[in-house]
């Protein structure tokens, strides 16, 4: 089951098969998502081995302005 959620800062969140989400936004906010997105491969690769942590891993991004908004 597929569940739509709104975010505080205007994008949307679906999250798919209780484990995928997927996060869009319009193309004015894709500089701050582009950021973002960044900021959890970084986390991502820093902490991924943590025993106490489970951080998600960014699995895929589209920041192809042509479309209506992008995503991660």
């Amino acid at each position: 089951m597929d569940f739509y959620i709104q975010g505080h800062s205007g994008c949307s969140l679906k999250i798919i098969n209780d484990k995928l989400i997927f996060k869009s936004s319009q193309p004015n906010y894709l500089p701050r998502l582009k950021k973002q997105c960044e900021k959890q491969k970084e986390f991502y690769e820093l902490y991924k081995h943590h025993r106490a942590l489970i951080i998600p891993k960014v699995l895929y991004e589209n920041f192809n302005t042509e479309r209506l908004g992008g995503g991660i």
